[in-house]
């Protein structure tokens, strides 16, 4: 490997070696340095010259031993300065440590070479060429050391690899150091740095760390950012996967996109199994994460796991008492006021509604939305008119039979979900009622099975996509240090179809009179 393929090249000015001819070349330990010589030019000084008017060079042609890991260029230490005289100390007790292994690597190979005669002099096929090869290949080690002591003694090297048996290396900054000029404690450099998720940390005081950190030359190993070579990935925890396939869309989505940003979106559902959810954890932590998305199937507040709290993660349909834990869920109860408002354009004012479970929070959410828009409207509550259902289409059948046998029945229904709304329509359709001529229905969910129904079901879309999506954009943002406005609560969109129509005449005389 020659000066130019290394990269370094030291002058005698800035080389403490002492002046030699070139056949006073010389080798050290780890590395090897050449001589020439050359004529001076005219505007070169006279400090770069020799007694003799040429000019010497220094080149490293082999590892520098005192080249600092993760520079391009090598450093002298600071003992080679010209300015600086040797310090005799540390030379006498490198000889002397030179001088003591070398004796100690002569005495014993002298033993050994002493017990090999012993145990051969006995065999018959003793041959003495075998063991002068035996010989050469114990001493050669003892004889290097002893010539690199000496070729150090002759060269002047006051400083080699060991100083006063210490390795000699620059200090690197540490922690502490950096939380001492940021006036912050270390815990808090260590999150700054790290860029640790879920924690509350103002950005006057990471200017502060980062600032203090990049003046001391203080830096933390970090996982790669994204697109800078091989893949990464982004871990997709889901509580339930099977109960509703809508929430499916939100992984495909956030897939696609994470796949666009050169990363592999790795899904893990583990069905409320909190053993199966630590070592899906721990898996995920055993790869080059980007981050991590916590997905729930119902809208929930949701206890994060330890292990994820100091990692980059985004909690999508759920949500943390932590504050300062990103997270995105839908607007269900602004979904059904504009639900039920469409029904009250309509003509309607005797509306009725079938909720979902009641301790999901979602069915609490669109009942608030529902109750919103009859208050906003003007029309009175009439508790007869709500039914508690269960998402599913055989109790809302039931409701919706209780609903119409009301002496004054619903002209229009809001059902919670797209599920009970088919439930609706078999429930009226038994009755012998038309939708959307007797009564309008209208579904939440956006489930696409509604729009094969006859006819086709108006409804309000849950944007599952769209929340995995801009998931994933949070924490590829992240892992680049861009900015990202997380939008916390997407807004649910209305779907009309066919199943809206004005209420009739003669329904909206029998409603207005009470029975």
């Amino acid at each position: 490997m020659t000066a130019s393929e290394v990269g370094i090249d030291i002058t005698s000015g800035a080389s403490s070696l002492r002046k030699a001819s070139c056949s006073d070349c010389i080798m050290s330990a780890g590395f090897i340095t050449e001589c020439s010589t050359s004529a001076p030019s005219s505007d070169q000084s006279d400090s770069s010259s020799g007694a003799s008017g040429e000019k010497w060079s220094h080149q490293v042609i082999g590892p520098d031993p005192w080249a600092k890991a993760g520079r391009p260029e090598a450093t002298m230490p600071a003992a080679a300065s010209p300015d600086r005289k040797p310090r005799r100390s540390g030379r006498r007790i490198v000889e002397l440590r030179m001088l003591f292994s070398s004796l100690s690597s002569l005495a014993g190979s002298g033993y050994l070479l002493l017990q090999v005669n012993r145990q051969l002099r006995w065999r018959s096929s003793f041959r003495p060429r075998s063991l002068l090869k035996l010989e050469i290949s114990l001493v050669w080690p003892t004889v290097l050391a002893l010539g690199q002591f000496f070729l150090y003694h002759r060269a002047g090297i006051t400083d080699g690899p060991m100083q006063s048996g210490r390795k000699t290396r620059d200090k690197k900054p540490t922690m502490a150091e950096v939380a001492a000029a940021a006036g912050v404690s270390q815990t808090t450099v260590s999150l700054v740095l790290n860029n640790t998720g879920g924690v509350r940390v103002s950005e006057e005081t990471r200017d502060k760390v980062r600032s203090a950190a990049q003046e001391l030359g203080y830096f933390v190993w970090q996982r790669n950012n994204v697109g800078s070579g091989s893949i990464r990935c982004i871990g997709l925890l889901v509580d339930d996967i099977e109960s509703n396939p809508l929430s499916l869309t939100a992984i495909d989505m956030a897939r696609k996109r994470a796949w666009a940003n050169d990363c592999v979106l790795n899904v893990l559902p583990f069905n409320s199994n909190r053993k199966l959810e630590k070592a899906a954890i721990d898996l995920l932590l055993s790869l080059r994460l980007v981050g991590v998305i916590y997905q729930s199937f119902y809208t929930r507040k949701v206890e994060l796991p330890k292990a994820l709290r100091t990692q980059p993660i985004v909690l999508v349909n759920c949500y943390s008492a932590d504050q300062n834990v990103p997270y995105v869920v839908p607007g269900h109860r602004a979904g059904a006021y504009v639900a039920v408002e469409k029904l009250i354009a309509a003509g309607h004012r005797r509306i009725g509604c079938i909720t979902g479970a009641m301790e999901k929070e979602a069915s609490g959410d669109r009942l608030q939305g529902y109750l919103s828009a009859l208050r906003d409207a003007g029309l009175p509550h009439d508790p007869t008119m709500v039914r508690v259902g269960d998402w599913n289409m055989g109790l809302a059948e039931r409701e919706t039979v209780a609903l119409m046998q009301e002496d004054n029945p619903p002209t229009a229904i809001f059902c919670a979900s797209d599920r009970m709304a088919i439930g609706c329509y078999e429930a009226l359709k038994g009755m012998g009622y038309k939708v959307p001529q007797d009564v309008s229905v209208v579904g939440f969910d956006g489930d696409p099975v509604g729009q094969h129904l006859t006819p086709p079901l108006s409804s309000v879309h849950v944007p599952h996509g769209a929340m995995g999506a801009s998931a994933v954009d949070y924490l590829i943002a992240r892992a680049n240090h861009t900015d990202y406005a997380l939008r916390n609560e997407l807004p649910c969109d209305f779907i009309e179809r066919e199943s809206i129509a004005p209420v009739a005449a003669g329904r909206l005389q029998k409603v207005a009179r009470g029975g």
